[in-house]
């Protein structure tokens, strides 16, 4: 058996249970392997997620994490397994919970994001930044902090590294303008940013869903076997489905209220969404989705 392959079975069975009990923890966050050397990071009760892939030069950091408390922790559970540097750290997309602990990370050769993102934080960071407490809790949001990405790029970025084929992709508009994912073809997984949601709706204050359903059918051509959200459990080609199903679903709901003429209230009052009615966020969300998609389809027509 190859030393990765031994390496990556260790590991598992230290996420597993296997040499500790219950799931590797760091801090609030599960750590948890997917291939060898590539690790997923869970963020606790259905806050964001982040991961970080380890190569024979140094690590690249996938998201910051919602807040400083969060990254530290998460970085602490990289010092365990490498003591290399952090080469990079990507930003998915530009809101708080995935950007807002860039300062605590400090790669060696930069942060890297769609052009589009960088500008969002640059023009709206600070007001992003003030209202952040309110979205993830006063708690949460100590230490926040906006720090703009210093590598950016168009449509497509392969990371100079030797031993690991890394390629950022811009595939369009979804949860918000500039959101990329982090795909490694060789290993066949595939870091979704918030462009998708695992058992966990989704947030669609910035979303345009009929960008994001093309968006998703572009991204449904990549071919990856194992998928770490944007928010909830590590997923795969049946969780973009599944997801994909919902922002589907929303839009058919409203359709359905225009023939009927009936009012964004009686909309609210009579979808439902039985497939994903346990999901994290259900009962909070929903209505927000609806009204969402009502307001954006209005002007649509």
């Amino acid at each position: 058996m190859k030393i990765k392959s031994v390496l990556f079975f260790l590991a598992s069975l230290l996420a597993a249970g296997g040499l500790v009990p219950a799931t590797a923890q760091a801090g609030t966050l599960s750590i948890q392997p997917v291939v060898p050397d590539v690790w997923a990071v869970i963020g606790e009760d259905g806050n964001a997620n982040a991961g970080f892939i380890l190569t024979r030069d140094g690590v690249v950091v996938v998201d910051s994490q919602i807040n400083p408390r969060a990254a530290e922790a998460m970085l602490r559970a990289i010092r365990k397994l490498t003591a290399t540097p952090i080469l990079y750290l990507i930003n998915t997309h530009a809101h708080g919970d995935h950007t807002f602990a860039n300062h605590v990370i400090h790669p060696t050769r930069g942060i890297i994001a769609h052009e589009r993102t960088k500008v969002a934080l640059a023009t709206r960071g600070k007001q992003m930044l003030k209202e952040y407490p309110q979205s993830v809790g006063v708690k949460e949001a100590e230490g926040a902090k906006v720090t703009l990405p210093a590598i950016t790029f168009t449509d497509q970025m392969t990371l100079p590294i030797a031993d690991r084929t890394i390629v950022l992709r811009y595939l369009g508009i979804g949860h918000t303008v500039g959101d990329i994912v982090v795909w490694l073809p060789n290993e066949r997984v595939l870091f979704s940013g918030d462009l998708v949601f695992v058992n966990h709706l989704p947030w669609l204050g910035e979303g345009e869903t009929r960008e994001w359903l093309k968006t998703l059918a572009r991204l449904k051509t990549l071919p990856f076997e194992h998928l770490i959200p944007g928010s909830g459990p590590v997923g795969d080609r049946r969780s973009l489905d599944r997801f994909e199903r919902y922002l589907s679903g929303v839009r058919r709901v409203v359709v359905e209220a225009f023939l009927k003429r009936q009012s964004l209230e009686q909309l609210k009052r009579t979808a439902s969404f039985p497939e994903y009615s346990h999901d994290l966020k259900y009962r909070e969300w929903l209505p927000l989705n609806l009204e969402h998609a009502y307001r954006q389809m209005e002007k649509e027509r």
